[in-house]
């Protein structure tokens, strides 16, 4: 009797063995070369992925060190303006407004030598050196050392506020260069 061919059971056919062999071959293929394509998608969009995730790493670390730049640029500001205000609270023997100002400026190196990770050893130890300076200074003024000053002291004062000032606006020059 015999078989009734129909959709389903033609390529089950012994009379078809040698076409469904060829078509099982190309088919064979045809999947071979779509699984090495798509395996080479897959490795291009790991690659963009690494490369993008790269580049947002090193733009997160462009923030963090713009944004500690802009921090350190402000205590720098800040302490410019305290050394001003302290020397003018000195220059009207004003001592202990003064060395609330001058403890403002400790402040902000200190801050700022905190801030910068990359700080010079040199601007390191200058910082630590006006800032013992500033801590004596201000110690000396809460003692009422200065009550009595006499001409010299108030001129040595402002020499060494002379010498802070131009020591920040170094670091300010600093700063602005991209050197830390």
């Amino acid at each position: 009797m015999p078989v009734k061919v129909t959709i389903f059971n033609w390529p089950f056919l012994q009379s078809n063995d040698l076409l469904m062999q060829g078509l099982g071959f190309w088919f064979n293929v045809v999947g071979l070369l779509i699984t090495l394509v798509g395996f080479g998608l897959t490795w291009r969009q790991l690659k963009k992925t690494t490369s993008a995730a790269e580049a947002a790493k090193r733009e997160a670390n462009r923030i963090e060190v713009t944004l500690k730049r802009y921090d350190a640029a402000q205590e720098i500001s800040q302490a410019h303006y305290a050394l001003r205000t302290a020397k003018r609270h000195f220059s009207n023997r004003a001592w202990s407004d003064g060395g609330e100002s001058y403890e403002d400026v400790r402040r902000s190196l200190l801050s700022l030598k905190a801030n910068i990770e990359i700080l010079d050893l040199d601007t390191s130890k200058s910082i630590d050196r006006i800032a013992s300076y500033i801590s004596k200074f201000c110690e000396r003024i809460d003692r009422g050392d200065f009550d009595t000053a006499s001409v010299d002291d108030f001129a040595k004062a402002k020499s060494t506020l002379r010498d802070h000032e131009q020591f920040s606006m170094e670091i300010g020059i600093k700063l602005q260069k991209g050197v830390f």
